[in-house]
């Protein structure tokens, strides 16, 4: 979360609430946010999108039937639970009820998958067409919003309706057309402009839905290229190309005498979205150059300045846009040195497994690699690779979505609770780490994150947290978060349960959403609205998978049959500590949390990977003593990751 300043705000009773709204919006469009926090794939309006589009892959045989499984589940899930629904198409649950032959109802969701696939595509543009029909999905999101942000009393409750619908606004404009960039650069130029006063009032969030109004405009959008592609542009009527002005050299860093500018006109919803299309068209001729000559020194600016149209060939001034920033490419929380520690180990004191290396390989293909469905496929083909068992009577990928979900279950709430605390850091005023210091557990060496966790869990330390709280007042989405882990998910052994049960279902949900845009990119180039944002998803996937076999790797484990045998196992045995008995007969039962159990029931063991642990600890002494060698701190992480094995 980034610490922005407010001062230019209208206070009130309301500020709370809207400032909510705004961090919301922000930290769900900012590129490098935590991987929970990003944007939504999808909402109930475009899950009927996937609905329709799933079906008829599968009608095509693009797609197994397999594939609208898990879809169907999310579908019913969404129909039970989405406020929308309720609200204004089904309050009474009859959307998945149809009459037989003899005009008798019954239940869609218990019938074969065969019928789900004809009969939910029918439900799914009902659905759609009822938010489409004079923008409904949006303006309810909106009064509800504004109901919950100008509430006379403003709860706990209020806060998770605005934050839920925060998100699903973002899904919906993303997923609509309007690029991330734009929206991101709209929250931050309509909140945080010190140079806009802000109105705590309904008009302020009017005006800010009133900046989407999925209207086109005409936009220029001008590149800088070289004289051998100006060869090939000049002889197409969609673009002109010309010598370019100081103002185009000086803002694409034209440095050649004979470089040129490539223009191309198009009509779309924001300069952004105006560049992305642009350079798609760009590249795409390049590239069939490319496949008939294999020419590679055809150039082309990674940027370009898009002019929005104001009348007849006359266009404002415009704005420079680059590419979006490749999430292959953003930079990891971890130093040279972890990456030293890495190679040095893997290389000289393990052998990993050779399905290890490829899968690296792939990795460093995505990174280099421009197009999102290109990095895609790598990193699925990255997921295959390292998940290279397969159970009995068992699809592949039935295999992947409990394995990736269970090892991304066990660091979830660690994580989690990591993200939060290093969020309160950049936003609190005071130290919160002179609060932590205040817990001590008897003949435990417990961590920052373990003892924030005591904070939240434990009555005993009520206080510390009022005093977390009071240092956060100001930022009402730490606020929020807070309560959430302090007042519901640890409220008891079976409200963790259900947190991390619905977060695996999601997850597995998920990957299948990946698996059917690769399965469409592989069969015939298409994909789903929302490809970037799965992407990113991915790319944490494919990064949480492969520090926890290197994890295991490095205390011995070099079989993957046997890591994540182990994982599941672990898991199920978690749950079974949750109070969720393995006999389905047998009544599940809460169990409180207390100072001896809270840190198992809340993490089940897991505190971070230990390894980036020890060289944290070596940094932070050298930072007490003199800065040693690169190689000899690597030296004593290894001696103190050895005596803790």
């Amino acid at each position: 979360m980034k610490k922005r300043d407010t001062s230019h705000w209208e206070k009130n009773n309301y500020t709370p609430a809207l400032l909510l709204f705004a961090e919301t919006l922000e930290e769900a469009t900012f590129h490098y946010s935590y991987e929970s926090y990003k944007i939504p794939a999808l909402n109930c309006h475009f899950l009927c999108y996937d609905i329709i589009q799933t079906a008829k892959d599968i009608e095509r045989k693009v797609l197994m039937d397999g594939n609208f499984i898990p879809l169907s589940e999310e579908f019913e899930q969404i129909l039970r639970e989405d406020v929308f629904i309720a609200s204004c198409i089904d309050n009474n649950k009859t959307l998945l009820y149809a009459k037989d032959k003899n005009s008798v109802y019954f239940d869609l969701s218990i019938c074969d998958l065969k019928t789900k696939i004809n009969r939910y595509p029918e439900i799914a543009v009902f659905i759609k067409d009822v938010c489409e029909t004079g923008n409904t999905y949006l303006r309810f999101i909106l009064s509800l919003i504004i109901d919950n942000i100008f509430s006379d009393v403003y709860s706990y409750e209020n806060s998770s309706i605005i934050y839920t619908m925060s998100r699903m606004l973002i899904s919906d404009l993303v997923n609509s057309g309007y690029s991330k960039e734009y929206v991101y650069t709209t929250i931050i130029d309509y909140f945080f402009n010190p140079h806009k006063p802000v109105m705590c009032n309904e008009d302020t969030v009017v005006g800010f839905f009133n900046c989407f109004t999925f209207e086109e405009y005409n936009y220029q959008v001008i590149f800088g290229i070289n004289r051998k592609a100006a060869r090939i542009f000049s002889k197409l009527d969609s673009i002109t190309v010309r010598i370019p002005n100081g103002y185009e050299k000086r803002l694409l860093n034209l440095q050649r005498e004979d470089d040129s500018v490539a223009i191309y006109k198009i009509e779309t919803i924001d300069p952004y979205s105006a560049f992305i299309n642009a350079a798609n068209f760009i590249n795409t001729i390049l590239a069939l150059h490319r496949v008939n000559q294999h020419e590679s020194k055809l150039f082309i600016t990674s940027k370009a300045i898009v002019e929005k149209q104001k009348a007849d060939d006359i266009y404002e001034n415009g704005i420079l846009v680059q590419s979006s920033i490749n999430p292959m490419k953003k930079k990891g929380n971890s130093s040279d040195l972890h990456a030293l520690f890495d190679d040095i180990t893997l290389i000289n004191n393990i052998d990993p497994p050779v399905a290890f290396y490829r899968a690296i390989a792939l990795h460093n293909g995505a990174i280099e690699s421009k197009d999102i469905s290109n990095q895609l496929l790598n990193l699925w083909t990255i997921i295959e690779v390292l998940i290279d068992t397969k159970r009995d009577n068992e699809d592949k990928i039935n295999t992947i979505c409990s394995t990736l979900g269970a090892i991304l279950n066990r660091c979830y709430i660690y994580s989690c609770l990591e993200q939060l605390l290093t969020d309160i850091r950049v936003c609190s005023p005071s130290d919160i780490d002179t609060v932590l210091s205040q817990i001590e557990i008897e003949e435990q060496d417990i961590d920052a994150v373990e003892k924030f966790a005591l904070i939240l869990s434990l009555e005993k330390y009520k206080h510390l947290l009022l005093i977390i709280l009071s240092n956060v007042e100001e930022y009402p989405l730490l606020t929020h978060r807070i309560k959430m882990y302090s007042e519901h998910i640890f409220a008891d052994s079976q409200s963790i349960y259900e947190h991390l049960h619905r977060h695996g279902k999601r997850i597995q949900w998920h990957i299948m959403r990946i698996y059917r845009n690769r399965n469409m990119i592989v069969h015939n180039g298409a994909y789903m609205p929302y490809r970037d944002i799965i992407v990113e998803n991915l790319h944490y996937y494919v990064d949480v998978l492969i520090d926890t076999l290197m994890e295991y790797y490095r205390i011995g484990f070099l079989n993957h049959n046997s890591i994540y045998k182990n994982i599941l196992s672990e898991e199920a045995s978690y749950y079974v500590s949750l109070g969720m008995p393995m006999n389905k007969k047998v009544k599940a039962k809460a169990i409180q949390l207390t100072e001896d159990n809270a840190l198992q029931l809340i993490f089940n063991g897991y505190n971070g990977n230990m390894v980036k642990k020890a060289v944290d600890r070596a940094l932070n002494n050298s930072k007490v003593n003199d800065v040693q060698p690169s190689s000899q701190l690597t030296e004593n992480v290894l001696s103190k990751e050895s005596a803790s094995n």
